[in-house]
């Protein structure tokens, strides 16, 4: 097995009702340039539709939160630097 999948951090239980929230709400981000954030009323909705309780609520919302700004620097980083766009320029002729 490759040294990163040996090195991964340990799993816990909880973290699945996360990951999946966290697959679930990427579909609720909008795209256009780039990538956006996860709204927080979607975080809020499924936190509210999955039955948490105000406390919870607030620790759901962090998490997400905190989970998408790690994806979207890491998707920033993936990214390929694109090269300035340049238009092409039209000759013209000498007189």
């Amino acid at each position: 097995m490759p040294d990163w999948y040996n090195d991964r951090p340990p799993f816990e239980i909880g973290d699945l009702f996360y990951l999946e929230a966290f697959m679930r709400l990427q579909t609720c981000r909008q795209i256009g340039m780039s990538l956006g954030p996860i709204p927080w009323t979607a975080v809020h909705a499924y936190g509210v539709a999955a039955g948490l309780d105000a406390l919870m609520l607030l620790v759901f919302e962090k998490v997400i939160a905190e989970m998408d700004s790690a994806f979207l620097e890491w998707c920033e980083n993936e990214r390929p630097k694109a090269e300035p766009a340049t238009l092409p320029q039209p000759e013209l002729e000498e007189r």
